[in-house]
């Protein structure tokens, strides 16, 4: 058997010390950058509506998506936060430039979580789309869910209200004579967990089934994946 030189075990024993700093100055620089992200996010007072405005005609939906930019509330955010975002890097080498990330509200903040909302500005200036997002206190992804959109033929919006639940609402939206008419197509209730997660109200009871799948059906249903 071999046995090390002294300066080999000081070797190791010195890389072993920096590996430990260098551990610690890696937490805290997540903590402080955490810090930073959560800053960009002011409070705001609930209830709290999303996409809830309707569009009537062909005219102010063109005039809806080029003023949405200029007009949206928040900071940008950049790609400094892109550990905190999944996705937030996507399209940087694309041509047409990638999605625009915009903090909206510090909805809600527990001793477990912090519910922070956001929203996502396609280049093209259309299917814009509001994230509800739980982070721990550490500044980990608990638990994301997409609660307003845009699309063609459909409009969901949300409700958040004074108690915290989350009401997502779809339209369904026809055009006719450059003008447009809006029927309501489903609506479904949401709570946040103790631990940050988000479960879906049925009536009294709340929905058990793996959450995943649970929101992937939700998402799903308003075609918002």
């Amino acid at each position: 058997m071999k046995i090390l030189s002294f300066s080999a075990l000081a070797l190791l024993f010195a890389f072993g010390l920096y590996s430990f700093s260098q551990l610690g100055q890696d937490k805290e620089e997540g903590q402080a950058n955490y810090a930073k992200f959560l800053a960009q996010f002011e409070e705001q007072a609930l209830p709290l509506k999303l996409n809830q405005e309707k569009i009537e005609s062909e005219i102010e939906q063109r005039q809806y998506q080029r003023d949405l930019w200029q007009n949206i509330s928040g900071k940008r955010l950049g790609r400094e936060f892109s550990s905190f975002i999944p996705g937030l890097d996507d399209g940087m080498m694309s041509r047409m430039g990638p999605d625009r990330y915009q903090s909206q509200a510090l909805v809600a903040q527990t001793e477990n979580y912090d519910l922070l909302l956001y929203a996502v500005l396609p280049p093209f200036r259309a299917n814009e789309r509001w994230v509800l997002a739980a982070y721990s206190k550490k500044g980990e992804l608990i638990d994301e869910m997409m609660v307003a959109a845009n699309r063609y033929q459909k409009q969901v919006g949300a409700l958040i209200t004074e108690d915290g639940a989350i009401v997502l609402t779809e339209w369904k939206r026809e055009l006719e004579d450059k003008r447009y008419s809006y029927t309501q197509a489903d609506s479904k209730r949401f709570v946040v967990a103790d631990n940050g997660e988000f479960i879906q109200e049925l009536g009294n009871e709340l929905d058990r089934q793996p959450r995943k799948q649970e929101l992937q059906q939700v998402q799903q249903s308003f075609g918002m994946r």
